[in-house]
């Protein structure tokens, strides 16, 4: 996201989680290309698994795998991420 400020992407707090709903888009963005970096190739279910653990979401429901999968199509679009047969990666 090279036009766009450094993000910062917080580790969740033991006592005051945050929902999906809670966190911008941009610290989804930046959680998601941080594991696609060091993937360097990974599937979409996968992905989501991995940015949850982040955040410290135990259960994947429809409301985080809806956005999580809404902003890997943002940085799908943007080309700040490409899909090919081994999974998401960095250009």
């Amino acid at each position: 996201m090279e036009d766009s400020p450094a993000v910062r992407v917080r580790r969740p707090h033991p006592v005051f989680p945050r929902g999906v709903d809670r966190i911008h888009p941009f610290e989804l963005r930046g959680a998601i290309l941080g594991v696609a970096r060091e993937a360097i190739g990974i599937s979409r279910p996968t992905l989501i698994e991995a940015v949850s653990e982040i955040f410290g979401w135990q259960r994947k429901g429809a409301k985080i795998t809806s956005a999580l999968g809404a902003e890997v199509e943002v940085l799908l679009s943007n080309g700040h991420l490409i899909e090919n047969a081994s999974g998401l990666r960095i250009p």
